[in-house]
């Protein structure tokens, strides 16, 4: 499944996110694909419990690698 959606980095500017989302046993695996950052495409991945909980994943890759927008 895909997902879009908006993130911010930490000075509140927004980051436009596409995810895809894999359905594993308990829990689910994603991949995002950032856009609008300082390098041309920032790529992170990881797991969480369900996909209603991805959104908050890569909101706290983005804050935890500190990816930015570009300004």
């Amino acid at each position: 499944m895909n997902m879009n959606f908006n993130v911010v980095d930490e000075a509140h500017h927004e980051l436009q996110v596409l995810c895809e989302v894999d359905q594993l046993p308990g829990r689910v695996a994603w991949r995002a694909q950032i856009y609008g950052t300082v390098v041309p495409q920032e790529e992170i991945s990881g797991e969480a419990v369900d996909q209603d909980a991805v959104a908050g994943h890569v909101q706290a890759e983005v804050l935890d690698r500190g990816i930015f927008a570009k300004s």
